[in-house]
C-alpha cells in the first residue's frame, strides 16, 4: 500500500518542478512532551503533535527555502471486503480500502488557486506493480482550515494568522484497490 502513497509523492514532485518544493511521503504523527524554560508542560494534554516521515522518523517541519511541501498520512483503518464485481469462477477477490491525507503547506503568495490546481491534478488511476488496479473513489475532498490544520499537524505553538507566511490544506482521498494474488506474499 506505500506504493500508492509513493505514486502520490511522485506527482506532487513531478508537477510542480517550477517551484522550490519539499514532499516528504508517508508520515504519521507522532508526540513529545513539550516543555517551556521553566520545566512546565506547554498545552493541555502536555503533548505535541510532530509529524515524523516513515521509516526513517525525520522530523517534517515548514522551511522558508521551499515553496510548496508535502506529506502524506494514512487516516482511517484500511477496509478490505469481498468484492463480486472482481471475483471469477471460485476465487473471491478482496477489495482493499484505504484513506490518505495529504498535507499541502505552500507560499501565501503562490495565491489561493494553486490547492485546486494540485487537487484536480491528483492522479485517478495508478497503474501499479502488484495491483490489478487502484483508483481513486470519489473526488479529493479539501480542508481549508488553517489554523487547525497548524494545530493538528504541527503542534501547539504560537500561531499568528495574518503573520503566518503558509497556506496549510489537508485534501482526503479513498483510493480503492485490489492486489494480484500472483505477485503479493
Amino acid at each position: 500500500m506505500t506504493s500508492i502513497i509513493d505514486a502520490i509523492t511522485e506527482y506532487a514532485t513531478d508537477s510542480f518542478l517550477y517551484l522550490k518544493t519539499k514532499n516528504f511521503g508517508f508520515c504519521e504523527l507522532m508526540y513529545k512532551s513539550a516543555k517551556d524554560t521553566k520545566g512546565n508542560l506547554i498545552g493541555s494534554s502536555g503533548s505535541q503533535p510532530i509529524p515524523v516521515t516513515i521509516p526513517d522518523r525525520n522530523q517534517v517541519s515548514l522551511n522558508d527555502k521551499f515553496n510548496l511541501m508535502t506529506w502524506i498520512r494514512w487516516v482511517e483503518p484500511a477496509r478490505f471486503d469481498l468484492s463480486e464485481d472482481w471475483s471469477f469462477g471460485r476465487t473471491e477477490s478482496e477489495e482493499g480500502s484505504l484513506t490518505l491525507r495529504i498535507v499541502v503547506a505552500h507560499k501565501v503568495t503562490l495565491g489561493e488557486n494553486l490547492i485546486f490546481t494540485f487537487a484536480r491534478g491528483l492522479p485517478r488511476k495508478l497503474e501499479l506493480a502488484g495491483y490489478k488496479y487502484v483508483f481513486m473513489n470519489g473526488r479529493p475532498q479539501i480542508n481549508p482550515d488553517h489554523e487547525g490544520i497548524y494545530r493538528t499537524e504541527l503542534g501547539e505553538t504560537v500561531y499568528e494568522k495574518h503573520r503566518f507566511p503558509w497556506n496549510l490544506y489537508t485534501i482526503d482521498v479513498t483510493f480503492n484497490f485490489i492486489e494480484c494474488i500472483e505477485t503479493t506474499p
